[in-house]
């Protein structure tokens, strides 16, 4: 649609603005907070959540609701009351993305946390149907696709990269947080944004198990196979994982 835009976002408490071009010479904000966007306008207050924002710069109107897909049932970490294993939204594909690991069970697709609208297989040929049948899984790590568009999904079963260690939340045992790939721009490079992280160590590993599993062994953000383990400072951090180089590199940046 010309003119609109449209973001899939989760957010945290605090403000935000609009901008072109990653600069501040245009820049719109909401004087009002009534939906209306002015040039060089007020800070737009948002509590944390996950969203869909959409800015028409035809009329200079905004609107933020409650949006996210995501994996519910007994295959997924938090069984079926969720909350649900969420989805990232793929804007190269048009379709949603999640890397989990999975559990011997059932699964399916939810938007919001509820039941109101959810989608199963009910004919287990790929199709999405609303109220459809539940989705059995075996226990892996996967890549699971959900295209809205034609009403399809995909379940792949794929080697994920993680972080574990005493500064995460699961500590060396895990299950480890997930990097996402970068699907469809950057083949290689896996994200973690807005890791919240203890004081403590880190390292990245394979599968959720240390038969392969990367440390830093000169803390210059190379990584090697088996190296040291990479000291952290409490905070929130993006970090970048690389593969494209050898040895690869991980990025870890404070999440200002």
């Amino acid at each position: 649609t010309p003119n609109v835009y449209v973001a899939y976002v989760t957010l945290r408490d605090g403000e935000i603005k609009f901008r072109k071009d990653n600069l501040w010479t245009e820049n719109y904000g909401d004087d009002g907070a009534d939906g209306t966007l002015e040039s060089n306008g007020a800070n737009i207050a948002v509590t944390a959540g996950t969203y869909k924002i959409t800015v028409n710069m035809g009329d200079l109107t905004w609107s933020m609701e409650d949006y996210s897909w995501g994996l519910v049932g007994s295959a997924t970490p938090n069984g079926w009351d969720g909350p649900d294993f969420k989805m990232q939204y793929n804007s190269y594909q048009d379709n949603w993305k999640a890397v989990a690991t999975l559990g011997d069970g059932e699964m399916k697709f939810r938007f919001n946390d509820d039941w109101g609208l959810n989608y199963g297989d009910t004919g287990g040929d790929g199709s999405l149907e609303v109220n459809g049948g539940n989705i059995p899984i075996s226990a892996g790590h996967y890549i699971v696709t959900m295209d809205l568009n034609n009403l399809t999904f995909e379940i792949e079963e794929v080697d994920v990269w993680g972080l574990v260690g005493d500064a995460t939340a699961n500590g060396w045992d895990g299950p480890n947080q997930k990097f996402v790939p970068d699907f469809g721009i950057n083949e290689g490079f896996y994200y973690i944004q807005g890791a919240v992280l203890t004081a403590g160590e880190i390292k990245v590993r394979q599968n959720d198990a240390w038969g392969v599993n990367y440390g830093d062994n000169g803390n210059d953000g190379t990584m090697e196979l088996n190296g040291a383990n990479i000291p952290v400072s409490a905070g929130t951090y993006n970090i970048t994982l690389n593969f494209t180089v050898e040895p690869p590199t991980i990025s870890i940046y404070p999440w200002q």
